[in-house]
């Protein structure tokens, strides 16, 4: 699975605790779609359901994305900590939205 592959990647980057996971993936969602995972459920009216099984192929493939690069990135640049990582997240959360823009403008 791509996310246990990026999570592995942030791991060995220096991230350990929890919330820094969920720090960095919002980083990843904000950059591509706007919003943080939580904002993103409550603009698909989710409450506890999984946001990536109600997502859009499309949707699914630019988190997919994201995260890829994201991961791609850390493993090139080699980040450490929080801060560092954040800024690959946001890089790689960058590239998702490259691809929905032109997707959009297509």
């Amino acid at each position: 699975m791509n996310r246990n592959k990026l999570t592995d990647a942030w791991k060995n980057a220096g991230i350990s605790e929890g919330y820094e996971f969920g720090v960095l993936t919002n980083e990843i969602y904000k950059e591509w779609s706007g919003m943080t995972a939580k904002d993103y459920k409550g603009f698909k009216g989710l409450r506890k359901e999984s946001l990536r099984d109600n997502m859009s192929d499309i949707e699914v493939a630019l988190t997919d994305l994201g995260e890829i690069a994201t991961r791609e990135l850390v493993k090139e640049y080699k980040p450490y900590g929080l801060t560092e990582n954040k800024k690959i997240a946001k890089a790689g959360g960058d590239v998702a939205k490259a691809a929905k823009d032109f997707w959009k403008e297509s």
